[in-house]
């Protein structure tokens, strides 16, 4: 956020920045995990949100909502209570503490957890939900106001290579070179196009999830209510508007794409027409 950007490619096809994976994304900032990268890397991600506020003099949306993660039985929150410990560590040594079965039930009135499925939960405060466009348009802001150039429409096909391997520019599909120190490759879904031939590929693959909106609740969801994260069952909730609920589902096995056969992004494809497991997902 405080670093100066000299250009941004974007492709022909694309009307907006974040029109690919970025505006399908539940919006989830989440730092639990027992991942420390992970956790600095949601953490520097709420950093960011509040100087970007500050540099463009407008709220970007961010909802800190916090979150709750299920342990279905003693092992999972003997496992819960590593999680806390690396999330407390990763965010100054606060902000992560596990909790038992009524107090977890207490911050979500529409969770019922029976002893039989629920033994405790871990919380962390500075979690919650936010428009990844909303996120991508507040870095777009700040780049534009330390002086970045927009080139469009052009095609990038390559990275541009020196003697040693080292990345110098950007190769059009025309054949034109744009020199740089640095290249975010941010293509997302497609990123993997740009590193075919002499750069490694990147270690990720284009996936799928699925989530439901519900209508407006009063009576069951309060918008102050906690994501909600339920591994046992593989679904998580987040609050969704004054008064809904969104429920996202992840499936057992997703099936992946290869990059070289999803369409442009402005084509919004859906991954869905063959539903591989769809029999799951309805159980």
């Amino acid at each position: 956020a405080g670093s100066s950007v000299a250009t941004l490619l974007l492709e022909p096809h694309a009307p907006a920045v974040a029109v690919g994976a970025t505006s399908r994304s539940a919006g989830c900032v989440i730092a639990a995990s027992g991942s420390a990268e992970k956790c600095r890397l949601s953490a520097q991600t709420v950093a960011d949100v509040s100087t970007l506020q500050q540099q463009l003099g407008t709220h970007l949306g961010y909802r800190r909502c916090g979150s709750l993660r299920l342990a279905t039985d003693g092992e999972d929150l003997e496992a819960l209570r590593g999680y806390a410990q690396v999330t407390a560590k990763a965010l100054g040594g606060t902000g992560a503490a596990v909790l038992g079965r009524i107090e977890a039930e207490r911050r979500v009135p529409w969770l019922r957890c029976s002893p039989e499925n629920v033994a405790g939960a871990l919380w962390v405060e500075s979690d919650g939900v936010m428009d990844p466009t909303v996120l991508a348009g507040g870095y777009l802001r700040a780049a534009r106001s330390l002086g970045m150039v927009e080139m469009r429409p052009v095609m990038a096909s390559s990275f541009a290579l020196d003697g040693g391997g080292r990345v110098v520019g950007v190769t059009l599909a025309s054949g034109e070179i744009i020199p740089c120190d640095h290249v975010v490759n941010a293509a997302g879904a497609w990123a993997n196009l740009l590193c075919i031939g002499d750069l490694p590929g990147l270690p990720m693959a284009p996936t799928r999830s699925h989530y439901w909106l519900s209508q407006s609740s009063p009576s069951h969801f309060d918008g102050a209510d906690p994501i909600v994260i339920m591994p046992g069952t593989r679904a998580y909730t987040r609050p969704e508007g004054p008064h809904g609920c969104l429920l996202g589902l992840q499936e057992a096995v997703s099936p992946t794409w290869d990059s070289r056969q999803l369409p442009s992004p402005s084509a919004h494809p859906s991954l869905c027409a063959d539903m591989v497991g769809a029999d799951e997902i309805q159980a």
